[in-house]
Formats: structure tokens, C-alpha cells, sequence
């Protein structure tokens, strides 16, 4: 079935999305967090990180998203699933997956991680390469991660971010995750940013024109794959931000949305969790 919302909305519990780095190892054209492979610098210590998981707890958090940046890249990644797990979370983790070799996602299992969300913009080499400001071999490696975490029976998710260059390519990449035998696919709009919105709004209104969607709903009935279109309006009027779900910077600090971040004017050095 095809859902259109915002992309940060959550049903079943409230949510906490942890941004714990900004280093990545993709430089990919979308990205509202500024990673690239140009951060070099964790801002926070092990102690500090922690506190966050303290101060989640008094909120009512149930599931923590762990992304980045890129979060296997974080040295504390793996104490902080363990730390999330003994306090009763749902430690869940977002990833571009280029490094997610045998050993890593069955140290991920171990510690206690429940679910993954890979990002894969594209069903093949130049299309991913294109988008994700990598070289044609990052793509051989991605699937490679995403076979690694279904053979440890680590639930996948696929998450493609639609972009010119691979709006015309969605059935493909469909085909491609039911191969692979994912679990559920989600195509989302980039998260807009001020200047970007008449970029997001042009690829709508290109999916609607090119009647996309239609030609993926009567394949949708051929599949077992749960497949989810994101709303591109960050402006909703019933924004969940905040009262659903929450964000949390590199800095251990927790605002309203990592999607809107750039609207909050704060010194994220010097601001302390209250």
C-alpha cells in the first residue's frame, strides 16, 4: 500500500531520531545534516552520551533511530545499543550500510539492535553514485551490507530518496529490494530545507505528471514488499514534532526535529540537556 505523510510521523510509540555524528563516508547531494567525508570530529564523550539515554528515559521515549552522518562510523555505536537495550529501548539504526560487513551487523545483533533502515537511491551502480556522491563500487558494497544484515535476521527496510536521477527508475529499485528480499521499502522527498522546497515540490509534481505512481500501485499488488511514499509538505499542520517524536543532535542536545534544525538558533556547543 502506498501512504503519503510526513516523513517523520510515528504511530506506535513516541520516537527519539539521534543524529550522532556528522562524519560520513558518502557525500551525498540531499543531505540536511551537512555530513560529508570531511567531519572529522565526534563532538561528544562516551559520559555525555549516556546522559542523553538518561534524559530519554524521562521522556518517554520507546525507540531510539540511531543515524548520522554515518552511525558505523560512531566508536560508542555499539555501547550505546547496549546501553539503550539494558534501559528497555528499542535501539533501531539508519545507514548507508557501505561498511556493514559480516562481523559488524552480527556485533549490531548482539548488542541488541532491532531494525535497520539502509538508504539505496538507485538500482544500479551509476544511478546510486549519482545521487550519493560516491564511486560505483560503493554500490556493490551496500547490497552487500544489506545481504549481511538479513543473513543475521536483522529486520531491513530500504529508504530511497527520490531525485532526478532516479524518478524513472522506482519500479526497478522495487524489483531490486523484493531480490533481495527486504522487508519494506519507503520512498521519501528531501527533507526541505528553506531553499529547497521548489526543488521538492518539482519532483512531486514530475511523479505526478509522469503517472508514477499508478504504474507502482498495479505492481504493488504482485508484491509482498510494504512499500511507503513520504509526504513532501514539511509544513503540516499536523507536524508531529516534538509530541511524537523528537531529535537529537551531535551535540547530545534535544530539539523538536532534526528535520527543521536549521530554524533553531542555538549554539549547540553550549547548550546543555534541561
Amino acid at each position: 500500500m502506498i501512504v503519503e505523510e510526513c516523513c517523520f510521523t510515528v504511530k506506535e510509540s513516541r520516537k527519539a531520531c539521534w543524529r550522532l555524528t556528522t562524519i560520513c563516508n558518502l557525500d551525498c547531494k540531499h543531505c540536511f545534516a551537512n555530513s560529508n567525508p570531511f567531519n572529522t570530529k565526534n563532538p561528544i564523550s562516551k559520559e555525555k552520551l549516556f546522559k542523553v539515554i538518561d534524559e530519554l528515559k524521562l521522556l518517554n521515549i520507546k525507540t531510539v533511530i540511531l543515524s548520522g552522518g554515518e552511525p558505523l562510523l560512531h566508536p560508542y555505536l555499539i555501547d550505546i545499543i547496549k546501553k539503550l537495550k539494558k534501559n528497555n529501548f528499542i535501539p533501531t539504526l539508519t545507514t548507508n550500510a557501505k561498511i556493514a560487513n559480516s562481523t559488524i551487523t552480527k556485533n549490531l545483533f548482539d548488542a541488541g539492535l532491532k531494525k535497520v533502515t539502509i538508504s539505496l537511491d538507485g538500482d544500479n551502480s551509476e544511478t546510486y553514485s549519482k545521487v550519493r556522491g560516491a564511486s560505483k563500487s560503493s554500490f556493490y558494497q551496500v547490497i552487500k551490507g544489506i545481504k549481511n544484515f538479513i543473513d543475521i535476521k536483522i529486520p531491513v527496510t530500504i529508504n530511497v530518496v527520490l531525485h532526478n536521477e532516479n524518478i524513472n527508475r522506482l519500479l526497478n529499485i522495487i524489483k531490486l529490494a523484493e531480490k533481495l528480499k527486504v522487508d519494506s521499502i519507503t520512498f521519501s522527498y528531501p527533507v526541505c530545507q528553506n531553499k529547497d522546497l521548489e526543488t521538492v515540490y518539482d519532483l512531486r509534481r514530475q511523479i505526478i505528471n509522469l503517472n508514477i505512481l499508478n504504474k507502482i500501485e498495479k505492481y504493488i499488488e504482485t508484491t509482498n514488499i510494504n512499500i511507503k511514499f513520504r509526504d513532501p509538505n514539511c509544513y503540516s499542520s499536523s507536524c508531529p514534532a516534538g509530541e511524537q517524536i523528537i531529535g537529537v543532535t551531535e551535540y547530545g542536545n534535544i530539539i523538536p526535529c532534526l528535520g527543521k534544525s536549521w530554524i533553531y538558533n542555538y549554539n549547540y556547543e553550549k547548550l546543555e540537556i534541561s
